[in-house]
C-alpha cells in the first residue's frame, strides 16, 4: 500500500509541477492547458470515490490510512490501515484486484468488460417452477450449455455479465457481488489519457491541425505581398 500511494504522488507531483502557474518562476509547460487541470481533477475525484462490490457497505481510502495533504500530496497512514485491515480484508483487496464472486460457491461470476459493469451487491433469485431467475429484480436470460445454465442480462451495466452454474444445482438465492479496483479505475483513466484515443493525442492532433493553418496563412500572406509587390513594381514603372 505504502508503495501504491508513492506511485499515485510522483504521478501528481508531475502533473502539478507541468501545469503549474507561477508569477515569479516559470510556468510549467501544460500551464494554461485545461486538459491537464481536467485530469489533476479527475485523478482527485477518483481518489474520493468509494469502492463498492467488496463488502457489505462502500469502503474509501481515506478509510485505509491514506489521507490528502494541504499541497495536494498523500500521505499513508500504516498503524490506521493495519487497524481497518483487521476487520475489511475483502475491502483492502479492492485497491488492487477486481472482485467477481457469490456467496453461493454454485455460481460462477464473469464479467466481460469490468469499467462498463455496474458494481455493488446484487441479490439473485431463482423460481425453480417457473424457470425465472432474477438479478435485484430484473429477469434475466438463461441458456443452456451442456450440464450448466448460463443467466445473463440486458440492462445496462450488466450487458457483459454472466452467471454460470450447473442446472442441477441452481440455488434459489444468492448475492453476487462485482466491484472494479482502484488500480483498475486508475488504468482506464490513464488509458484515456495516453492512449491513441485519448486526450492527449486529440491534443497533440488539435497543435498539428493549429499548425497547419498558421502555415496556410503565412503561404497566403507570402502570396498577397508578392502580389503587392509586383502591383506596385509595375506602377513605378508606368510612371516612368
Amino acid at each position: 500500500m505504502k508503495a501504491f500511494v508513492a506511485d499515485l504522488n510522483d504521478l501528481k507531483e508531475y502533473l502539478m509541477n507541468v501545469s503549474k502557474r507561477d508569477a515569479v518562476a516559470d510556468n510549467g509547460i501544460f500551464a494554461s492547458d485545461s486538459m491537464v487541470r481536467n485530469m489533476i481533477t479527475r485523478v482527485n475525484t477518483l481518489l474520493r470515490t468509494p469502492i463498492v462490490g467488496f463488502g457489505a457497505s462502500e469502503k474509501y481510502l481515506a478509510e485505509m490510512g491514506v489521507a490528502t495533504n494541504r499541497d495536494g500530496t498523500l500521505s499513508f497512514n500504516e498503524v490506521e490501515f493495519e487497524e481497518f485491515f483487521k476487520n475489511n480484508r475483502t475491502a483492502v483487496l479492492g485497491v488492487a484486484k477486481d472482485n467477481l464472486s457469490s456467496d453461493v460457491d454454485a455460481i460462477a461470476v464473469e464479467v466481460g468488460k469490468i469499467t462498463s459493469q455496474t458494481n455493488g451487491n446484487f441479490s439473485f433469485e431463482y423460481d425453480g417452477v417457473s424457470g425465472i431467475a432474477t438479478l435485484d429484480g430484473v429477469q434475466l436470460t438463461s441458456t443452456i450449455s451442456g450440464d450448466q445454465t448460463i443467466f445473463t442480462s440486458t440492462k445496462a451495466g450488466f450487458e457483459t455479465m454472466k452467471l454460470k452454474m450447473l442446472t442441477s444445482q441452481i440455488p434459489s438465492s444468492a448475492t453476487v457481488s462485482i466491484g472494479e479496483s482502484f488500480t483498475s479505475k486508475f488504468s482506464s483513466l490513464l488509458r484515456e489519457f495516453l492512449d491513441s484515443n485519448g486526450d492527449f493525442d486529440d491534443k497533440q492532433k488539435s497543435f498539428d491541425d493549429k499548425l497547419d493553418t498558421y502555415q496556410e496563412e503565412l503561404i497566403e500572406l507570402d502570396e498577397k505581398e508578392d502580389a503587392i509587390r509586383t502591383r506596385y513594381t509595375e506602377q513605378f514603372m508606368n510612371m516612368e
